[in-house]
């Protein structure tokens, strides 16, 4: 939990870096006169601190998992129940910082402007090979000690007897926090992979090779980031009940599938990104696709379909918050208790098209080389006016819909009163509104963006449109990361707010369940 918050940060950092050498947000004179601190810390701290924030982070979980199920009586037991949550941050901080010390005295690296007029990143030959092989050496040993700790795990708790009276509930937890750290497991293999790559072509002085595999870095950070998040809330029982439609509760159905879509459209975009940006297929492909879909698909797609799926996502939150709470045992919310997830997955990706359809009937769409020489597309000015404004008017009517949903759900909560029957229901909605209303600050940050997008005129607006990712994945994973810290269990444990468990209690239960069954007569 405290490794992805440190990562959630760097991704944000790597996000703005990209924005400021690459989209040149502050313009070209800017990124070439940062001098020496910025570009460390753009190549160092995005790419090198995060991966050693990372593995660290992977492999203090496997070995705790280790030592709460394989030593539940030895020190090391003892020791992590005592370390305090602050202690955790300050550990999680530092030590990745002093692993990769090594690597902040080497040359320098800094932004110059390369024979093609693109503005690059200097990183000297030498330094990409060292740096790579330290990568791929941390990244290897980390997925050797946690593949090491979780084959005893899962050894020991395929041996372990689960009829044993109080050792039911203890065995499912400690297998629930295995998966999760498992997954996380799995992502730190998808990362070392990267770093081997990087490192091989390193040694074989194939510049050309890394800087293409450099273009996948952000799919090995966002799988090692959000794997937590999203494996907590699937090996929770109630929301995994909810998201395979065995719930009648219709409110969390309509957050996982808005955010499943969410999470389908950041990885489409990604790779429309990588395919336009970074060329991984060719420029040619480029040129062979106008006439086609794909460049309007890629415009529309990643742009304009991803704001009405998260504008609808947000409306349908908000209305179901709105029913709910204000109007519990009208006709309205029987009928939507009864509409079955999956009919609102298909809802939710069938709808924001609609809006859509004036868009793509307005104009084609296609792949040109402009005055720079680079690949851009080449859409009519009238047709960029026209989508931002539309995109405009429908932001800023979701706003405005959603914040009188909760001006009167809020109202409607702090004059409710609670007793020994509805206390929990009330701890529920209070807390699914909170959700909610995060994702609607969410969505007014990106009406502002839309309201800036459709008042700008000329190079403007390709400027404003570099910033769009920050909205778009604010919005896509506000829901997972609200859905756990709204939960009081989880929340405390990030916090350090919950009291360390006792180590003997602990103990006794651990060992008794984790008895093998050929030892119980």
């Amino acid at each position: 939990m405290i490794e992805s918050i440190i990562e959630l940060f760097f991704i944000y950092a790597y996000v703005f870096g990209q924005m400021v050498f690459k989209d040149l947000i502050f313009g070209e004179e800017f990124a070439l006169n940062t001098g020496y601190i910025y570009p460390t810390f753009a190549y160092y701290g995005t790419y090198y601190y995060i991966l050693h924030v990372q593995v660290w982070g992977s492999v203090i979980l496997s070995i705790s998992r280790y030592v709460t199920v394989c030593r539940p009586l030895s020190k090391a037991e003892n020791l992590f129940d005592r370390v305090r949550t602050p202690v955790l941050w300050m550990i999680n901080t530092i030590v990745p910082l002093l692993l990769m010390g090594r690597m902040l005295f080497q040359g320098s690296v800094y932004y110059y402007c390369a024979p093609s007029g693109q503005v690059s990143q200097y990183t000297p030959l030498y330094i990409v090979k060292t740096n790579s092989a330290q990568g791929m050496i941390v990244s290897v040993i980390g997925s050797g000690v946690c593949a090491v700790c979780y084959f005893l795990v899962i050894r020991r708790l395929a041996s372990t007897q689960k009829h044993i009276k109080g050792g039911l509930r203890d065995y499912r937890r400690e297998k629930m926090l295995t998966i999760v750290g498992f997954a996380i497991f799995i992502a730190l293999c998808i990362s070392t992979l990267f770093y081997v790559l990087i490192c091989i072509n390193a040694a074989n002085e194939n510049a050309v090779a890394v800087n293409l595999i450099r273009t996948y870095y952000i799919y090995a950070l966002m799988a090692l980031t959000f794997v937590n998040p999203w494996m907590l809330i699937i090996t929770n029982k109630n929301t995994r009940r909810r998201m395979l439609f065995q719930d009648s509760n219709v409110s969390t159905p309509i957050m996982v599938s808005t955010t499943i879509n969410e999470i389908v459209m950041v990885s489409i975009y990604i790779t429309c990104q990588l395919i336009t940006r970074d060329h991984i297929i060719g420029e040619q492909f480029l040129f062979d696709s106008n006439g086609t879909i794909f460049p309007e698909f890629y415009f529309y797609g990643t742009h304009y379909y991803f704001m009405y799926v998260q504008v609808f996502g947000a409306i349908l939150q908000s209305s179901n918050r709105f029913i709910c709470v204000c109007i519990p045992f009208s006709r309205v919310h029987e009928i939507v208790e009864q509409i079955p997830a999956w009919v609102l997955l298909l809802t939710s990706f069938i709808v924001p098209s609609l809006p859509m359809i004036p868009m793509i009937l307005r104009s084609r769409i296609t792949f040109h080389r402009n005055l720079e020489g680079n690949i851009d597309l080449l859409i009519p000015t009238t047709i960029v006016q026209q989508n931002a404004i539309q995109g405009m008017v429908s932001t800023v009517f979701a706003t405005i819909l959603c914040s009188i949903c909760y001006i009167v759900v809020i109202t409607k909560l702090t004059r409710m009163k609670t007793d020994a029957h509805n206390a929990r229901d009330f701890k529920r909605e209070k807390m699914l509104t909170i959700v909610g209303f995060a994702v609607f600050i969410s969505l007014c940050v990106e009406t502002i963006y839309y309201i800036f997008l459709a008042t700008m005129s000329g190079e403007s607006v390709d400027r404003v449109r570099v910033f769009f990712v920050y909205p778009t994945v604010l919005m896509a994973f506000v829901n997972p990361w609200m859905l756990i810290l709204t939960n009081q269990n989880v929340r405390n444990r990030a916090l350090g707010l919950s009291a360390p468990s006792t180590t003997a209690d602990n103990a006794v239960t651990i060992r008794t369940m984790a008895t093998p069954i050929s030892i119980i007569k």
